[in-house]
């Protein structure tokens, strides 16, 4: 009997439909800007360059955008689910505003940044 017992332990739980709907990841649209902030659990993030400079930002691993090449007055918004990560050789050009803050600088001007990492439901971290 504990043979029967350990072989019913072992066995896999059978898949419903559910589960296996909810595995499959769906991209979704991007809501507009005011719904965003009040979302729990996402971020929501405004970037703007005050002059041109070079790095990329990283949202989620699935919207990479490249600074190298954009103008000042450049504006980005993102919403992500995990994470954003700034890399920018001049911090002081990029500024960053999340949940609807106004917009702040990266770091001093002329200094490179690099893993600026902001999460939900927190602020932005080197």
């Amino acid at each position: 009997e504990s043979a029967a017992g350990e072989n019913e332990r072992e066995a896999p739980p059978a898949e419903t439909p559910e589960a296996s709907a909810a595995t499959v990841a769906q991209p979704t649209p991007e809501p507009p800007p005011a719904t965003a902030a009040a979302t729990t659990g996402a971020i929501d993030a405004r970037v703007r360059l005050e002059r041109a400079t070079s790095g990329r930002i990283n949202c989620d691993n699935r919207r990479v955008e490249i600074l190298d090449g954009m103008s000042a007055g450049t504006e980005l918004r993102f919403r992500c689910r995990t994470f954003l990560v700034v890399d920018a050789a001049d911090g002081g050009a990029v500024l960053i505003g999340v949940s609807g803050r106004t917009p702040q600088p990266l770091g001093a001007d002329g200094q490179a940044v690099r893993g600026y990492r902001v999460v939900p439901d927190g602020d932005g971290r080197p």
